[in-house]
This record gives C-alpha cells, structure tokens and sequence, in this order.
C-alpha cells in the first residue's frame, strides 16, 4: 500500500511539473509577467535617455512601460 501510495504522489508532482503548477493556487505575482523576462529593449529614447522599455517574458508576452526620471 505505501508503494502505491508513493508512486501516486511521485505522478501528481511529476504533472505539476509538466503543467507549470504548484500545489497552491495562490501564488499569482503582482507583476505584469508571471514568469521569466527574456529580453529588455529601449523603446523610446529622448536626448540619449531611455523614456520607455519594452519587455518579452519566456510565454511571449509583451508589455511597454515608462520609465520615472524625475
């Protein structure tokens, strides 16, 4: 009985693990990418200065953001 036991919960990690999940739901970040950055590019500059960047996570999501230089 343990054996099976054992090996149940080995699959339900091993899924997990496939899947990209955790055995908590609650662990959405309070970010706009929810996994790797790959890149970071100058997006709009002015006077040599970086105004706003552009970020692409590893699932392809691109976001724009402004940089506060004040």
């Amino acid at each position: 009985m343990g054996e099976a036991r054992e090996e149940s919960a080995l699959n339900m990690f091993r899924q997990m693990d496939l899947k990209g999940k955790s055995s908590r739901d609650d662990t959405q970040l309070k970010t706009v990418h929810q996994n790797t950055i790959a890149t970071i590019r100058s997006y709009d500059e002015s006077g040599g200065n970086v105004r706003k960047f552009s970020s692409k996570s590893t699932m392809l999501r691109i976001t724009v953001a402004a940089l506060n230089n004040t």
